[in-house]
């Protein structure tokens, strides 16, 4: 499903991935993050070859995702809070001490995102699966974000959600780039992908059909038209090609 495709992004840069989906996104994802092998090629962060190593180590080299089901491989809905939070980091300081989990730090964390990420409605010990999708989406944004991570892959970060979660993503995304983080984001939202983006790359059957270093002066036309593989070049006055 992913072919020939190298791409980069920078530091303190928004790269946007759009296409229909279906061409390629959710393969492209998995190889990125370790769930999948690649058959050829690297992939490097920071000049540090991560290709060989599982997902685990992917994170603790500064690899962060926001999961496109937050329902299933976003978080755990039967456990609480304080355990999605602390989820992959529950064996590091200030969490545990000698193997054993330390209680008053995890809750002391916990209030701490949940005022810094507005997290309402989950009365302690309660599962999240009570919780709305937008209240679940800011418990995986503070996971994943509080881990200051070098990279952040989101994959439909705002799907499903009412207007106000919709916005706090978003500006969430920004003030990541803002903090010089390299930021990957996915959407099928294509008004979402011109309005964060710095440069997007347009897949098709698995391969970039093009490369768009100014959203803001491209149309969504062009855009749709590079989603279903027709590239025009305008050296030709706009002739398909």
């Amino acid at each position: 499903k992913v072919r020939n495709l190298s791409f980069h992004v920078r530091a303190g840069e928004i790269l946007g991935i759009g296409g229909v989906e279906g061409n390629g996104q959710t393969e492209l994802l998995n190889l990125l993050i370790g769930m999948q092998d690649l058959s050829g090629g690297t992939i490097e962060l920071y000049g540090t070859d991560i290709t060989g190593m599982g997902t685990k180590r992917r994170r603790e080299t500064g690899l962060a995702y926001i999961s496109d089901d937050r329902m299933t491989t976003g978080l755990s809905l039967d456990s609480d809070l304080q355990e999605n939070l602390i989820c992959g980091c529950e064996s590091k300081a200030p969490f545990s001490r000698w193997g054993i989990l330390r209680k008053r730090a995890i809750d002391q964390y916990a209030d701490e995102m949940m005022e810094k990420f507005d997290i309402r409605g989950l009365h302690p010990g309660k599962p999240v699966r009570s919780l709305s999708g937008g209240n679940m989406q800011k418990i995986v944004l503070a996971r994943e974000i509080n881990r200051n991570p070098k990279v952040l892959i989101a994959a439909q970060p705002t799907r499903g959600l009412d207007i106000g979660a919709i916005n706090f993503v978003r500006q969430q995304l920004l003030e990541q780039k803002r903090a010089g983080t390299a930021v990957i984001l996915v959407s099928a939202d294509l008004e979402e992908l011109m309005s964060l983006s710095d440069r997007l790359i347009i897949l098709y059957e698995g391969g970039c059909v093009g490369e768009i270093t100014e959203p803001d002066k491209v149309s969504e036309e062009e855009i749709g038209l590079l989603m279903g593989g027709i590239q025009r070049d305008r050296r030709k006055g706009g002739e398909a090609v």
